[in-house]
């Protein structure tokens, strides 16, 4: 019964770490981190998830400006890309 509730607790964990993640790459899509990360060229389309790409932007430590207004864009972002999860 114990390791069923710390699986739990592990599973929280890693579902918030891949929310801050992913609303790292939405604040980091809007200021532009994207495109110097991109390896192809074309630069008009996303060439990672916004998962991925706050992934990449805590690797390499990129520094993103945050401030209420961009943090609510990116939370309207966050609700456009992952429409499924708020239906209902």
């Amino acid at each position: 019964m114990r390791q069923t509730e710390r699986l739990h607790v592990l599973l929280l964990l890693v579902a918030l770490a891949l929310w801050a993640a992913s609303l790292l790459g939405c604040l980091g899509e809007q200021a532009g981190a994207a495109k110097p990360l991109q390896a192809n060229t074309v630069k008009t389309r996303r060439a990672f998830s916004v998962t991925v790409l706050g992934l990449l932007i805590l690797e390499h430590k990129i520094p993103i400006p945050v401030s209420r207004s961009r943090l609510r864009q990116a939370q309207s972002l966050f609700r456009q890309q992952h429409q499924l999860l708020f239906v209902g």
